[in-house]
């Protein structure tokens, strides 16, 4: 086996063993790591997981949040822009300030 071969046999080993929610929510573990690290395609992922309730409860503030945060790393706003239209004007005033609190802290570490 080579390097990547064995990954990819051991990633086909693990999707079967796992449930789906069990994977799902691993997957949603593995982004946030890399969310905190700063990796804006992660970021952007946790806020579709929470846009489409994959791993986590659907929640459009927690898509906004992590979503605004990705796109001010410079990626797509489309998935922020999304849930921003599911949001109340209170819950997304409230949802941008967290945003901007998220995004300050994580560029601080």
């Amino acid at each position: 086996f080579t390097v990547c071969s064995r990954f990819a046999h051991n990633l086909s080993f693990l999707f079967k063993v796992l449930e789906y929610e069990q994977l799902h929510n691993l997957i949603y573990r593995l982004f946030e790591k890399a969310a905190i690290l700063g990796l804006a395609e992660a970021q952007n992922s946790i806020g579709v997981m929470y846009a489409e309730g994959i791993g986590v409860p659907q929640n459009y503030s927690q898509c906004y949040i992590w979503a605004s945060v990705s796109a001010a790393s410079g990626n797509n706003p489309l998935v922020r822009d999304h849930c921003a239209k599911e949001l109340t004007s209170e819950q997304l005033s409230l949802a941008q300030e967290k945003a901007a609190n998220l995004y300050k802290r994580l560029q601080a570490e």
